[in-house]
């Protein structure tokens, strides 16, 4: 089965205060995005987001990443690589 294989830019959510667990209330707080891209075989495409796997065969997949599509900024469609002849 041939999947779409895309690449996603999505933004995460990050923790700022990772060296400590108190933070003075006066502490500057600045928004700045965490813009992850994540290449995938698209296993599911709906209004609620991406469902992505990295890997695959006939019988098997990687483990697999939801995306909601509310985190998504941009999906490109890459050119899926045709298998080899001899590949089982």
């Amino acid at each position: 089965m041939t999947r779409e294989l895309v690449l996603v830019e999505w933004e995460d959510a990050k923790l700022l205060d990772n060296e400590t667990t108190w933070v003075a209330a006066d502490t500057k707080s600045e928004y700045s995005p965490l813009i992850v891209r994540q290449v995938g075989f698209v296993l599911e495409d709906s209004e609620q987001g991406l469902i992505l796997t990295h890997a695959l065969s006939d019988a098997v997949m990687a483990p697999r990443d939801q995306i909601p599509r509310s985190m998504i900024r941009r999906i490109v469609k890459l050119k899926t690589p045709r298998a080899p002849k001899n590949a089982g």
